[in-house]
């Protein structure tokens, strides 16, 4: 029984340290964000904006008809057809992981995730009590945070990939929209806007799957379990790629076409 109440505050511990770190973080940037936006003009705010890492932004998901609206925010998570992406660099790319960390989807996601495992009674191998759903958000919390920050901040910018969804859109078909979004765990877009291998996501998750056995409780800390909760967190992206792709008015931070 203790060894659990261990894990869990070591979990808590080890969040509420990356949480603090992140908010840090954020609020440097904020202040940064609140300065350029008071800059006389737009063209001037994308040039400080873009200028340390994003010289050029990559038009490679505009529509053929360049029917476009102009520039996405620069951290918006999913990107529309009609949206131009400015290219991320590797502060852009920390920045960014920051952002996701306090948009609303991730808490969503972490107590879908905790309670999953809850209904099935599996790992990390809590129980089925109150105590252990709380132990169980706390780790998933935790683990979420991991695939964040590795996927998004450190890998992407190793493997110089772009860590954000670009929506694929009605131009396609219906079938071929739902295989693309299935298959953008294992396939990105890189900086430069052409294609490869998602080595960003499948490292990252990877790195926070293992890190799960420094805070489980002892019955979950094995291979068996590093594995099956990489693959459950892959699927799990995959499913949330489906709602990026066609539950558009989810995406309520992509911007409206006076905000360019």
């Amino acid at each position: 029984m203790q060894q659990p109440l261990r894990s869990a505050r070591l979990a808590s511990r080890t969040l509420l340290a990356a949480f603090l770190v992140h908010a840090a973080s954020l609020s440097a940037y904020s202040q940064r964000e609140v300065a350029a936006e008071s800059s006389p003009s737009h063209s001037s705010q994308t040039s400080i904006d873009s200028l340390p890492d994003a010289p050029t932004p990559t038009t490679s998901n505009t529509q053929s008809t360049g029917n476009t609206m102009g520039f996405a925010p620069k951290y918006a998570t999913v990107i529309e057809p009609e949206y131009i992406a400015v290219r991320l660099g590797p502060k852009s790319k920390v920045s960014y992981a920051m952002h996701e960390l306090f948009f609303w989807s991730f808490p969503t996601s972490v107590v879908v995730s905790a309670g999953i495992e809850q209904a099935g009674d599996g790992n990390p191998l809590y129980g089925n009590d109150a105590t252990a759903f709380a132990q169980r958000l706390g780790a998933s919390a935790a683990r979420q945070s991991a695939q964040i920050i590795f996927s998004d901040a450190v890998f992407s910018s190793l493997y110089r990939e772009d860590p954000r969804y670009y929506v694929l859109g009605p131009r396609a078909s219906f079938i071929h929209r739902f295989g693309y979004a299935a298959t953008r765990v294992v396939v990105t877009k890189t900086d430069r806007g052409g294609t490869s291998p998602n080595l960003a996501m499948l490292s990252g998750y990877l790195g926070s799957a293992a890190l799960t056995q420094l805070y489980y409780p002892v019955r979950s800390r094995d291979i068996p379990t590093i594995m099956s909760g990489y693959g459950f967190s892959l699927g799990g992206h995959a499913i949330g790629n489906e709602i990026r792709e066609f539950a558009r008015f989810l995406n309520r931070h992509q911007p409206s076409p006076e905000w360019n």
